[in-house]
């Protein structure tokens, strides 16, 4: 897996009560009601469909399949109260995903952020889809969500995080890798991007606006399903190693995992023409979206033969 980010947080002694900041409710009628604030001109969804749509028309699937494969199988959501340090009982929103099971049993960790909602759950589990076919692993893709304040940072901290963050993109650099949260390079900075090589740790990092604006650049953008893929391929080999009783060293995981992910960018560069603009993120894209077609033909799911 490529990238890793921090970010301050504030000393618990120092944190204001949950209580203090925001209405204990953010149970699923309350949490859907609006889409999370940021800069971001797309939502998690949007940006995911809009990079699907784009392999899909190249590949020519008809719109009842691209139905089929693109929307999630399951969604869960649930509420959850829980009894905070304040003494108040707040209620949250929690979120199940699983988006696409005909490679595999469906694989998605749960992103605890108080901005999660339903549609960026979507979002990253469609995500998990096509990394695992991407790297040919035999998972489907899931991911789960809780719309809690994992961290409790007032408004002027996450300001300042926030004005960071920006400058931090427009610095004079070979390599630029975001790391932490989705949609942060947007139509709003993208252009003031100097880096001639951006590698997508984060999952969403940028929106489809940004993604023109970077092309139009020549700046070469290594997409989140393949950068950001090494996690679920390393989870892969445990999975491997439970099964047959087998331990391997780090060494020998390492070195699976450099396979595993070198292979995966020969494939995607050998698809890719920057000549005629297919981007590495479409290239991507079409390698993934072939491989569920392939098993959702095989399986014959929703008539698909």
């Amino acid at each position: 897996m490529l990238g890793g980010s921090t970010v301050p947080v504030a000393p618990v002694s120092d944190r204001v009560p949950v209580g203090r900041r925001a209405h204990p409710d953010k149970s699923p009628r309350v949490a859907n009601r609006a889409p999370p604030p940021g800069e971001a001109e797309s939502s998690s969804f949007d940006t995911v469909s809009h990079y699907f749509n784009v392999p899909a028309d190249r590949l020519g699937i008809a719109e009842d399949l691209r139905t089929v494969i693109r929307t999630a199988q399951r969604e869960v959501q649930v509420q959850i109260p829980v009894r905070l340090r304040d003494s108040g009982i707040h209620v949250f929103s929690g979120y199940r995903v699983q988006h696409n099971g005909e490679r595999g049993p469906f694989k998605g960790g749960i992103r605890y952020h108080e901005h999660v909602n339903l549609d960026e759950v979507r979002a990253l589990a469609a995500l998990m889809t096509w990394k695992t076919a991407l790297l040919d692993v035999p998972f489907g893709g899931a991911k789960g969500g809780v719309n809690c304040p994992a961290r409790d940072l007032d408004e002027n901290e996450l300001q300042m995080i926030t004005r960071s963050s920006d400058e931090l993109i427009a610095l004079e650099c070979e390599l630029l890798i975001p790391a932490a949260l989705g949609g942060t390079i947007h139509a709003g900075n993208a252009d003031t991007i100097r880096a001639r090589l951006v590698i997508e740790g984060a999952n969403n990092p940028t929106t489809p606006a940004a993604d023109q604006i970077l092309l139009d650049k020549g700046v070469l953008v290594v997409p989140d399903i393949l950068a950001n893929a090494g996690a679920v391929v390393v989870s892969y080999f445990e999975w491997v190693q439970n099964l047959q009783q087998q331990s391997w060293d780090e060494r020998e995981v390492n070195n699976k995992l450099a396979a595993s992910m070198s292979r995966a960018y020969r494939q995607v560069e050998a698809r890719a023409d920057h000549g005629t603009r297919v981007s590495l993120r479409v290239a991507a894209y079409e390698l993934a979206i072939k491989r569920v077609l392939e098993a959702t033909r095989l399986r014959g799911y929703g008539g698909y033969a």
